[in-house]
Protein backbone atom coordinates (compact mmCIF):
# COMPACT_ATOMS: atom_id res chain seq x y z
CA UNK A 1 0.00 0.00 0.00
CA UNK A 2 1.36 3.47 -1.05
CA UNK A 3 1.52 6.42 1.13
CA UNK A 4 1.71 10.44 0.72
CA UNK A 5 4.81 11.50 2.56
CA UNK A 6 3.11 13.98 4.35
CA UNK A 7 1.26 10.95 5.97
CA UNK A 8 4.61 9.43 6.78
CA UNK A 9 5.40 12.74 8.34
CA UNK A 10 2.75 12.97 10.19
CA UNK A 11 2.73 9.40 11.72
CA UNK A 12 6.39 9.51 12.26
CA UNK A 13 5.98 13.42 14.47
CA UNK A 14 2.99 11.36 16.27
CA UNK A 15 4.86 8.95 17.50
CA UNK A 16 7.31 10.83 19.15
CA UNK A 17 5.20 13.38 20.20
CA UNK A 18 3.19 10.75 22.37
CA UNK A 19 6.48 9.20 24.11
CA UNK A 20 6.15 10.24 27.89
CA UNK A 21 2.31 10.73 27.93
CA UNK A 22 -0.90 9.12 29.05
CA UNK A 23 -3.66 9.13 26.00
CA UNK A 24 -7.14 8.42 27.71
CA UNK A 25 -10.45 6.57 26.40
CA UNK A 26 -9.16 5.57 23.40
CA UNK A 27 -11.56 3.43 21.72
CA UNK A 28 -11.06 0.13 20.32
CA UNK A 29 -14.41 -1.23 19.35
CA UNK A 30 -18.31 -0.68 19.85
CA UNK A 31 -20.19 -3.29 20.39
CA UNK A 32 -23.92 -3.25 20.72
CA UNK A 33 -23.87 0.24 21.01
CA UNK A 34 -21.59 0.01 24.16
CA UNK A 35 -17.97 1.75 23.58
CA UNK A 36 -14.95 -0.49 24.87
CA UNK A 37 -11.90 1.77 25.59
CA UNK A 38 -8.48 1.86 26.49
CA UNK A 39 -5.73 3.78 27.94
CA UNK A 40 -2.37 4.13 26.77
CA UNK A 41 0.87 4.46 29.14
CA UNK A 42 3.80 5.24 27.42
CA UNK A 43 7.81 5.61 28.35
CA UNK A 44 10.05 8.59 28.19
CA UNK A 45 11.91 7.34 25.30
CA UNK A 46 12.12 8.43 21.85
CA UNK A 47 14.66 6.61 20.15
CA UNK A 48 13.66 2.86 20.13
CA UNK A 49 10.11 1.26 20.41
CA UNK A 50 8.97 -0.29 23.56
CA UNK A 51 7.35 -3.44 24.24
CA UNK A 52 3.70 -3.36 25.07
CA UNK A 53 1.99 -5.04 28.48
CA UNK A 54 -1.68 -5.40 28.26
CA UNK A 55 -3.37 -5.21 31.46
CA UNK A 56 -7.19 -6.34 32.27
CA UNK A 57 -8.73 -4.91 35.21
CA UNK A 58 -10.39 -7.48 38.25
CA UNK A 59 -14.04 -6.27 39.66
CA UNK A 60 -15.74 -10.06 39.77
CA UNK A 61 -16.44 -8.98 35.91
CA UNK A 62 -19.08 -7.32 37.32
CA UNK A 63 -17.55 -4.08 38.63
CA UNK A 64 -13.79 -2.51 38.18
CA UNK A 65 -12.82 -0.05 35.46
CA UNK A 66 -9.23 0.36 33.40
CA UNK A 67 -8.79 3.55 35.39
CA UNK A 68 -7.45 1.46 37.97
CA UNK A 69 -3.88 0.20 36.50
CA UNK A 70 -1.94 -1.81 39.00
CA UNK A 71 1.29 -1.49 36.77
CA UNK A 72 1.02 1.59 35.29
CA UNK A 73 4.53 2.33 36.55
CA UNK A 74 5.88 0.15 33.87
CA UNK A 75 6.22 3.07 31.79
CA UNK A 76 8.79 4.27 34.05
CA UNK A 77 10.91 1.25 33.56
CA UNK A 78 10.43 1.23 29.41
CA UNK A 79 7.22 -0.38 28.45
CA UNK A 80 4.01 0.94 26.93
CA UNK A 81 1.42 0.22 29.08
CA UNK A 82 -2.42 -0.51 27.60
CA UNK A 83 -5.13 -0.60 30.15
CA UNK A 84 -8.08 -1.87 28.54
CA UNK A 85 -11.76 -2.21 29.96
CA UNK A 86 -13.97 -5.32 28.64
CA UNK A 87 -18.11 -5.75 28.93
CA UNK A 88 -19.24 -6.76 32.45
CA UNK A 89 -21.90 -8.97 33.25
CA UNK A 90 -24.49 -6.59 33.22
CA UNK A 91 -24.01 -6.31 29.35
CA UNK A 92 -22.82 -9.88 28.39
CA UNK A 93 -21.97 -13.24 29.75
CA UNK A 94 -18.98 -15.23 28.80
CA UNK A 95 -17.28 -15.44 26.45
CA UNK A 96 -17.75 -11.84 25.25
CA UNK A 97 -15.42 -10.94 28.08
CA UNK A 98 -12.47 -12.46 26.36
CA UNK A 99 -13.61 -11.54 22.83
CA UNK A 100 -13.01 -7.93 24.22
CA UNK A 101 -9.51 -8.82 25.38
CA UNK A 102 -8.41 -10.39 21.94
CA UNK A 103 -10.11 -7.48 20.02
CA UNK A 104 -8.08 -5.03 22.14
CA UNK A 105 -4.92 -7.20 21.38
CA UNK A 106 -5.71 -7.39 17.75
CA UNK A 107 -6.49 -3.49 17.62
CA UNK A 108 -3.42 -2.94 19.66
CA UNK A 109 -0.75 -4.53 17.16
CA UNK A 110 -3.02 -2.92 14.31
CA UNK A 111 -2.17 1.02 15.62
CA UNK A 112 1.49 -0.40 17.00
CA UNK A 113 3.47 2.10 14.34
CA UNK A 114 1.00 5.14 14.96
CA UNK A 115 1.43 5.12 18.81
CA UNK A 116 5.03 3.60 18.64
CA UNK A 117 5.24 0.14 20.30
CA UNK A 118 6.57 -2.71 19.31
CA UNK A 119 3.68 -5.12 17.93
CA UNK A 120 5.79 -8.13 18.19
CA UNK A 121 6.67 -8.12 21.61
CA UNK A 122 3.73 -8.14 23.57
CA UNK A 123 2.24 -9.32 27.54
CA UNK A 124 -0.89 -9.72 29.15
CA UNK A 125 -1.06 -9.41 32.67
CA UNK A 126 -4.28 -8.70 34.96
CA UNK A 127 -5.42 -8.98 38.68
CA UNK A 128 -8.07 -11.18 40.07
CA UNK A 129 -11.26 -11.48 37.47
CA UNK A 130 -8.45 -9.90 35.08
CA UNK A 131 -5.86 -12.05 36.10
CA UNK A 132 -8.59 -15.28 34.71
CA UNK A 133 -9.15 -12.91 31.52
CA UNK A 134 -5.18 -12.71 30.87
CA UNK A 135 -4.15 -16.12 31.72
CA UNK A 136 -7.18 -17.64 29.64
CA UNK A 137 -5.95 -14.84 26.95
CA UNK A 138 -2.48 -16.16 26.79
CA UNK A 139 -2.99 -20.37 27.05
CA UNK A 140 -6.17 -20.27 23.97
CA UNK A 141 -3.90 -18.33 21.34
CA UNK A 142 -5.68 -20.25 17.90
CA UNK A 143 -9.42 -21.04 19.94
CA UNK A 144 -11.72 -19.87 17.59
CA UNK A 145 -14.54 -20.25 19.77
CA UNK A 146 -12.91 -17.48 22.14
CA UNK A 147 -11.20 -15.44 19.23
CA UNK A 148 -14.42 -13.34 18.25
CA UNK A 149 -14.70 -10.73 16.02
CA UNK A 150 -14.76 -7.66 18.53
CA UNK A 151 -12.96 -4.49 17.11
CA UNK A 152 -12.28 -6.04 13.74
CA UNK A 153 -8.35 -6.26 13.01
CA UNK A 154 -8.67 -9.89 11.90
CA UNK A 155 -5.57 -9.96 10.11
CA UNK A 156 -4.18 -8.95 13.34
CA UNK A 157 -2.92 -12.13 15.90
CA UNK A 158 -4.12 -12.16 19.70
CA UNK A 159 -1.51 -14.27 20.51
CA UNK A 160 1.17 -13.11 23.54
CA UNK A 161 4.18 -13.60 24.31
CA UNK A 162 4.04 -13.85 28.10
CA UNK A 163 1.81 -14.28 30.57
CA UNK A 164 1.16 -12.28 34.01
CA UNK A 165 -1.49 -13.25 36.63
CA UNK A 166 -2.41 -12.17 39.73
CA UNK A 167 -4.75 -14.13 41.81
CA UNK A 168 -6.97 -15.51 39.08
CA UNK A 169 -9.07 -18.11 38.86
CA UNK A 170 -8.00 -20.94 36.25
CA UNK A 171 -10.08 -23.88 37.22
CA UNK A 172 -14.24 -23.50 37.11
CA UNK A 173 -14.72 -27.02 37.61
CA UNK A 174 -12.32 -26.58 40.57
CA UNK A 175 -14.19 -23.84 42.22
CA UNK A 176 -17.59 -26.13 41.80
CA UNK A 177 -16.35 -28.50 44.03
CA UNK A 178 -14.66 -25.65 46.68
CA UNK A 179 -16.60 -22.16 46.26
CA UNK A 180 -20.03 -23.42 45.36
CA UNK A 181 -21.11 -20.06 46.58
CA UNK A 182 -18.79 -18.50 43.96
CA UNK A 183 -19.76 -20.73 41.20
CA UNK A 184 -23.58 -21.84 41.59
CA UNK A 185 -25.24 -19.95 43.96
CA UNK A 186 -27.82 -17.34 42.03
CA UNK A 187 -26.14 -14.16 41.78
CA UNK A 188 -22.38 -15.47 42.26
CA UNK A 189 -20.09 -13.95 40.37
CA UNK A 190 -19.63 -16.94 38.17
CA UNK A 191 -23.11 -17.45 38.07
CA UNK A 192 -23.29 -14.20 36.46
CA UNK A 193 -20.47 -14.71 34.41
CA UNK A 194 -21.68 -18.04 32.51
CA UNK A 195 -25.47 -16.81 32.85
CA UNK A 196 -26.09 -19.65 35.03
CA UNK A 197 -25.00 -22.29 37.98
CA UNK A 198 -21.45 -23.29 36.78
CA UNK A 199 -22.46 -27.03 37.75
CA UNK A 200 -25.00 -26.90 35.21
CA UNK A 201 -22.97 -24.77 32.51
CA UNK A 202 -19.89 -27.56 32.54
CA UNK A 203 -18.43 -27.18 29.13
CA UNK A 204 -18.74 -23.47 29.67
CA UNK A 205 -17.40 -23.91 32.53
CA UNK A 206 -13.69 -25.51 31.28
CA UNK A 207 -14.02 -23.72 28.02
CA UNK A 208 -13.62 -20.55 30.52
CA UNK A 209 -10.80 -22.31 32.69
CA UNK A 210 -7.09 -21.60 30.96
CA UNK A 211 -5.81 -24.75 32.93
CA UNK A 212 -7.92 -27.15 30.33
CA UNK A 213 -6.30 -24.85 27.30
CA UNK A 214 -2.70 -25.30 28.67
CA UNK A 215 -0.47 -26.62 25.33
CA UNK A 216 3.28 -27.28 24.37
CA UNK A 217 3.36 -23.60 22.62
CA UNK A 218 1.82 -21.66 25.22
CA UNK A 219 3.58 -18.29 26.45
CA UNK A 220 5.54 -18.07 29.75
CA UNK A 221 3.81 -17.77 32.73
CA UNK A 222 4.57 -15.43 35.59
CA UNK A 223 1.96 -15.92 38.83
CA UNK A 224 1.07 -14.01 42.39
CA UNK A 225 -0.86 -15.58 44.56
CA UNK A 226 -1.83 -14.72 48.32
CA UNK A 227 -1.34 -17.96 51.19
CA UNK A 228 -4.72 -15.91 52.88
CA UNK A 229 -7.17 -15.33 49.54
CA UNK A 230 -10.53 -16.68 50.32
CA UNK A 231 -11.86 -14.83 47.51
CA UNK A 232 -10.11 -17.12 44.81
CA UNK A 233 -8.29 -20.09 46.74
CA UNK A 234 -4.38 -20.52 46.00
CA UNK A 235 -5.28 -24.16 44.63
CA UNK A 236 -6.48 -21.89 41.69
CA UNK A 237 -2.91 -20.77 41.27
CA UNK A 238 -1.50 -24.14 41.59
CA UNK A 239 -3.55 -25.62 39.33
CA UNK A 240 -2.23 -23.68 36.35
CA UNK A 241 1.63 -23.90 37.67
CA UNK A 242 0.59 -27.86 37.40
CA UNK A 243 -0.39 -27.74 33.88
CA UNK A 244 2.69 -25.79 32.80
CA UNK A 245 5.13 -28.08 34.81
CA UNK A 246 3.72 -31.26 32.77
CA UNK A 247 3.82 -29.44 29.44
CA UNK A 248 7.33 -28.20 30.30
CA UNK A 249 6.55 -24.76 30.31
CA UNK A 250 8.49 -22.03 31.87
CA UNK A 251 6.01 -21.18 34.81
CA UNK A 252 6.93 -19.48 38.38
CA UNK A 253 4.28 -19.01 41.28
CA UNK A 254 5.32 -16.79 44.05
CA UNK A 255 2.49 -17.06 47.11
CA UNK A 256 2.81 -14.38 49.58
CA UNK A 257 2.54 -15.46 52.92
CA UNK A 258 1.15 -12.93 54.64
CA UNK A 259 -1.16 -11.39 51.73
CA UNK A 260 -5.10 -12.05 50.85
CA UNK A 261 -6.85 -10.84 47.36
CA UNK A 262 -5.21 -7.89 46.43
CA UNK A 263 -3.09 -5.06 47.75
CA UNK A 264 -0.24 -3.14 47.08
CA UNK A 265 2.27 -5.53 48.05
CA UNK A 266 1.31 -7.47 45.20
CA UNK A 267 2.90 -4.45 42.92
CA UNK A 268 6.05 -3.02 44.84
CA UNK A 269 8.52 -4.51 46.31
CA UNK A 270 10.09 -7.57 46.01
CA UNK A 271 7.01 -8.19 43.63
CA UNK A 272 7.55 -4.84 41.42
CA UNK A 273 11.38 -5.99 40.78
CA UNK A 274 10.14 -9.66 39.57
CA UNK A 275 7.62 -8.06 37.44
CA UNK A 276 10.04 -6.11 35.84
CA UNK A 277 12.34 -8.90 35.62
CA UNK A 278 10.19 -11.17 33.97
CA UNK A 279 9.44 -8.91 31.41
CA UNK A 280 12.49 -7.68 30.47
CA UNK A 281 13.17 -11.26 30.03
CA UNK A 282 10.57 -11.99 27.93
CA UNK A 283 10.07 -8.99 25.80
CA UNK A 284 13.68 -7.26 25.79
CA UNK A 285 15.74 -10.61 25.54
CA UNK A 286 16.38 -12.47 21.99
CA UNK A 287 16.42 -15.97 22.08
CA UNK A 288 20.23 -17.85 21.44
CA UNK A 289 18.61 -21.01 21.32
CA UNK A 290 16.30 -22.09 18.74
CA UNK A 291 14.98 -25.16 20.72
CA UNK A 292 14.95 -27.40 17.58
CA UNK A 293 18.59 -27.75 16.47
CA UNK A 294 21.84 -26.52 17.05
CA UNK A 295 21.84 -23.73 14.41
CA UNK A 296 24.13 -21.10 15.88
CA UNK A 297 26.39 -23.13 17.84
CA UNK A 298 29.38 -25.51 17.23
CA UNK A 299 31.80 -27.33 19.36
CA UNK A 300 35.43 -25.65 19.94
CA UNK A 301 37.89 -25.95 16.60
CA UNK A 302 40.81 -26.79 18.74
CA UNK A 303 41.39 -29.17 21.61
CA UNK A 304 41.19 -27.30 24.95
CA UNK A 305 41.58 -27.49 28.62
CA UNK A 306 38.71 -29.71 29.02
CA UNK A 307 38.38 -32.13 25.72
CA UNK A 308 37.87 -32.29 21.84
CA UNK A 309 33.92 -30.87 22.13
CA UNK A 310 31.74 -33.27 23.99
CA UNK A 311 28.59 -35.09 22.62
CA UNK A 312 25.86 -32.51 22.22
CA UNK A 313 22.03 -32.87 20.85
CA UNK A 314 18.56 -31.60 21.76
CA UNK A 315 15.99 -33.83 22.77
CA UNK A 316 12.16 -34.10 22.17
CA UNK A 317 11.19 -31.63 24.42
CA UNK A 318 13.44 -29.18 22.79
CA UNK A 319 15.85 -29.35 25.50
CA UNK A 320 19.91 -28.69 24.80
CA UNK A 321 21.89 -31.45 26.62
CA UNK A 322 25.78 -32.14 26.72
CA UNK A 323 27.64 -35.60 28.03
CA UNK A 324 30.76 -36.44 27.67
CA UNK A 325 31.83 -37.69 24.54
CA UNK A 326 31.62 -41.29 24.65
CA UNK A 327 29.70 -41.50 27.83
CA UNK A 328 31.98 -41.45 30.35
CA UNK A 329 34.82 -41.94 28.57
CA UNK A 330 36.63 -38.47 30.09
CA UNK A 331 36.65 -36.94 27.34
CA UNK A 332 34.45 -33.15 27.91
CA UNK A 333 34.54 -29.73 25.98
CA UNK A 334 32.51 -27.22 25.02
CA UNK A 335 29.61 -25.84 22.96
CA UNK A 336 30.33 -22.67 21.76
CA UNK A 337 28.03 -19.89 20.06
CA UNK A 338 28.92 -18.64 16.11
CA UNK A 339 28.66 -15.55 17.47
CA UNK A 340 30.81 -13.30 19.28
CA UNK A 341 29.44 -11.01 22.31
CA UNK A 342 31.27 -8.24 24.10
CA UNK A 343 28.54 -6.69 26.65
CA UNK A 344 25.53 -8.83 27.52
CA UNK A 345 22.80 -9.82 29.97
CA UNK A 346 21.45 -13.75 28.87
CA UNK A 347 19.38 -15.78 30.89
CA UNK A 348 18.47 -19.67 30.82
CA UNK A 349 16.98 -22.86 32.76
CA UNK A 350 19.85 -25.32 33.82
CA UNK A 351 19.43 -28.70 35.16
CA UNK A 352 22.56 -30.71 36.24
CA UNK A 353 21.75 -34.44 36.00
CA UNK A 354 24.20 -35.26 38.14
CA UNK A 355 25.87 -32.56 39.49
CA UNK A 356 28.64 -32.72 37.26
CA UNK A 357 31.49 -30.34 36.61
CA UNK A 358 30.28 -27.71 34.24
CA UNK A 359 29.69 -24.56 33.52
CA UNK A 360 29.32 -21.30 31.08
CA UNK A 361 32.04 -19.59 29.62
CA UNK A 362 31.93 -15.59 28.83
CA UNK A 363 34.13 -14.36 26.02
CA UNK A 364 35.42 -17.56 24.88
CA UNK A 365 37.95 -18.04 22.42
CA UNK A 366 38.04 -21.25 20.11
CA UNK A 367 40.06 -23.20 22.46
CA UNK A 368 37.30 -22.96 25.30
CA UNK A 369 39.21 -20.53 27.08
CA UNK A 370 37.07 -17.24 28.97
CA UNK A 371 35.92 -16.21 31.97
CA UNK A 372 33.60 -19.05 33.53
CA UNK A 373 30.42 -19.23 35.79
CA UNK A 374 30.39 -22.15 37.58
CA UNK A 375 27.50 -25.05 37.01
CA UNK A 376 29.24 -27.56 39.54
CA UNK A 377 28.08 -29.34 42.57
CA UNK A 378 29.87 -32.12 43.04
CA UNK A 379 31.97 -32.75 45.78
CA UNK A 380 34.14 -29.17 46.60
CA UNK A 381 32.10 -28.03 43.48
CA UNK A 382 30.53 -24.50 43.15
CA UNK A 383 27.48 -22.91 41.25
CA UNK A 384 26.89 -19.06 40.08
CA UNK A 385 30.11 -17.88 41.30
CA UNK A 386 33.36 -17.12 38.72
CA UNK A 387 36.47 -19.08 37.53
CA UNK A 388 39.45 -17.10 34.88
CA UNK A 389 40.02 -20.23 33.21
CA UNK A 390 42.76 -20.50 30.52
CA UNK A 391 45.75 -22.53 29.51
CA UNK A 392 48.47 -19.97 30.50
CA UNK A 393 46.54 -18.96 33.80
CA UNK A 394 43.48 -20.36 35.79
CA UNK A 395 42.11 -18.21 38.55
CA UNK A 396 39.05 -19.27 41.17
CA UNK A 397 37.01 -16.87 42.44
CA UNK A 398 35.16 -19.70 44.86
CA UNK A 399 34.82 -17.95 48.40
CA UNK A 400 33.06 -21.68 49.27
CA UNK A 401 32.61 -25.11 48.01
CA UNK A 402 29.32 -27.05 47.74
CA UNK A 403 28.85 -31.11 47.48
CA UNK A 404 26.52 -33.67 47.49
CA UNK A 405 26.74 -36.30 50.01
CA UNK A 406 26.38 -39.03 48.12
CA UNK A 407 24.20 -40.73 45.08
CA UNK A 408 21.94 -42.04 47.69
CA UNK A 409 21.81 -38.52 49.72
CA UNK A 410 21.65 -36.07 47.44
CA UNK A 411 21.23 -33.06 49.55
CA UNK A 412 24.05 -30.42 49.46
CA UNK A 413 26.28 -29.55 51.84
CA UNK A 414 28.58 -26.36 51.92
CA UNK A 415 32.73 -25.74 53.42
CA UNK A 416 34.24 -22.47 53.31
CA UNK A 417 36.84 -23.02 50.21
CA UNK A 418 40.22 -23.12 51.90
CA UNK A 419 41.92 -20.72 49.69
CA UNK A 420 40.01 -17.98 50.51
CA UNK A 421 41.66 -17.52 53.91
CA UNK A 422 44.24 -15.64 52.01
CA UNK A 423 42.01 -13.01 50.39
CA UNK A 424 42.69 -9.30 51.16
CA UNK A 425 38.98 -7.17 51.09
CA UNK A 426 37.67 -6.55 47.91
CA UNK A 427 37.50 -10.03 45.97
CA UNK A 428 34.13 -9.67 45.31
CA UNK A 429 31.97 -6.62 45.22
CA UNK A 430 28.99 -8.33 46.59
CA UNK A 431 28.95 -12.14 47.23
CA UNK A 432 25.73 -14.24 48.90
CA UNK A 433 26.34 -16.55 51.52
CA UNK A 434 26.64 -20.33 51.49
CA UNK A 435 23.57 -20.34 53.36
CA UNK A 436 21.93 -18.48 50.92
CA UNK A 437 22.73 -20.13 47.85
CA UNK A 438 21.51 -23.90 49.60
CA UNK A 439 18.16 -21.85 50.25
CA UNK A 440 18.04 -20.86 46.35
CA UNK A 441 19.69 -23.38 44.55
CA UNK A 442 17.37 -26.54 43.58
CA UNK A 443 19.19 -29.84 43.75
CA UNK A 444 17.14 -32.08 41.67
CA UNK A 445 15.16 -29.68 39.02
CA UNK A 446 15.49 -26.52 36.88
CA UNK A 447 16.62 -23.39 37.95
CA UNK A 448 17.14 -19.99 36.63
CA UNK A 449 20.31 -18.31 36.19
CA UNK A 450 20.62 -14.59 34.69
CA UNK A 451 24.42 -13.30 34.23
CA UNK A 452 25.24 -10.20 32.97
CA UNK A 453 28.93 -9.18 31.67
CA UNK A 454 29.95 -5.71 30.62
CA UNK A 455 32.58 -3.62 30.87
CA UNK A 456 35.73 -2.39 28.28
CA UNK A 457 38.63 -4.79 27.28
CA UNK A 458 39.58 -8.07 28.61
CA UNK A 459 38.10 -7.48 32.62
CA UNK A 460 34.57 -7.35 32.23
CA UNK A 461 32.84 -7.13 35.33
CA UNK A 462 30.16 -10.14 36.03
CA UNK A 463 27.17 -10.85 37.80
CA UNK A 464 25.04 -13.55 38.62
CA UNK A 465 21.69 -14.61 40.18
CA UNK A 466 20.29 -17.73 40.57
CA UNK A 467 16.39 -18.00 40.63
CA UNK A 468 16.00 -14.35 41.64
CA UNK A 469 18.58 -14.39 44.34
CA UNK A 470 21.71 -12.14 43.92
CA UNK A 471 25.03 -14.86 43.42
CA UNK A 472 28.25 -12.54 43.13
CA UNK A 473 29.44 -9.62 41.67
CA UNK A 474 32.78 -9.47 40.37
CA UNK A 475 34.63 -6.36 39.03
CA UNK A 476 37.85 -8.39 37.24
CA UNK A 477 39.61 -5.24 36.33
CA UNK A 478 39.42 -4.06 40.31
CA UNK A 479 39.59 -7.55 42.21
CA UNK A 480 41.98 -7.81 44.63
CA UNK A 481 42.53 -11.40 44.23
CA UNK A 482 45.88 -12.12 45.12
CA UNK A 483 46.22 -15.11 42.36
CA UNK A 484 44.67 -13.15 39.59
CA UNK A 485 47.61 -12.36 37.34
CA UNK A 486 46.10 -10.01 34.51
CA UNK A 487 49.16 -9.79 31.99
CA UNK A 488 49.54 -13.46 31.98
CA UNK A 489 45.32 -13.21 31.07
CA UNK A 490 45.24 -10.88 28.47
CA UNK A 491 47.65 -12.44 26.71
CA UNK A 492 44.48 -14.92 25.63
CA UNK A 493 41.14 -12.61 26.89
CA UNK A 494 39.59 -9.86 25.17
CA UNK A 495 36.99 -7.54 24.85
CA UNK A 496 34.80 -10.41 22.91
CA UNK A 497 34.08 -13.38 22.79
CA UNK A 498 32.12 -16.59 22.39
CA UNK A 499 28.94 -17.90 25.12
CA UNK A 500 29.98 -21.50 26.14
CA UNK A 501 28.35 -24.42 27.86
CA UNK A 502 30.72 -26.86 28.97
CA UNK A 503 30.94 -30.43 29.72
CA UNK A 504 33.93 -30.90 32.03
CA UNK A 505 36.25 -33.96 31.34
CA UNK A 506 37.51 -36.61 33.95
CA UNK A 507 36.67 -39.57 34.26
CA UNK A 508 34.28 -38.86 37.61
CA UNK A 509 31.26 -39.05 35.64
CA UNK A 510 28.94 -41.61 35.82
CA UNK A 511 28.13 -42.97 32.19
CA UNK A 512 24.89 -41.46 31.15
CA UNK A 513 25.28 -38.27 33.04
CA UNK A 514 24.24 -35.01 31.18
CA UNK A 515 23.66 -31.36 31.92
CA UNK A 516 20.44 -29.70 30.47
CA UNK A 517 19.92 -26.52 29.47
CA UNK A 518 16.98 -24.37 27.98
CA UNK A 519 14.94 -20.96 27.28
CA UNK A 520 17.93 -19.42 26.58
CA UNK A 521 18.23 -15.60 26.15
CA UNK A 522 19.79 -12.65 25.59
CA UNK A 523 20.47 -9.16 25.77
CA UNK A 524 23.14 -6.99 24.15
CA UNK A 525 24.12 -3.74 25.72
CA UNK A 526 24.83 -0.93 24.60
Amino acid sequence: MKFALSCIAIVFVSCRLVAGETLKDIEFARVDGHSLKLDLYLPDQKDTKPPLVVYIHGGGWRGGSKEKCEIKWLAEHGFAVASISYRLTDKAIFPAQIHDCKGAVRWLRAHAEKYGFRKDRVAVTGSSAGGHLAALLGTTGGVEKLEGTVGGNIDQSSRVDSIIDFYGATDFIQRIKNQPHKTIKEGSIVNLLLGGPADQKLELAKLASASFHVTPDDPPLLIFHGANDNKVLPGQSERIRDEYVEAGLPVTLHILEKAGHGGAVFYSGESKRKIISFLEERLMFDPLFDGETLSGWHTQSEPGIHGTGGNWGVTEKGILFGEQDPPGSGNGGLLLTDEKFDNFEIVLSLRPDWGPDSGIFLRANDRGEGWQVYVDHHDNGNVGHVRLETKVHSCPFRPFAVSRLNEQQPALKSVADTRTKDWPEGVYEETCSAEEFLAAWNPDGWNRMKIRCAGEGAFPVIETWINDVKICKLDTAKTTHPKLDREKAKTVMGQSGRIGFQVHKGKGWPDGARVFWKDIRIRRLD
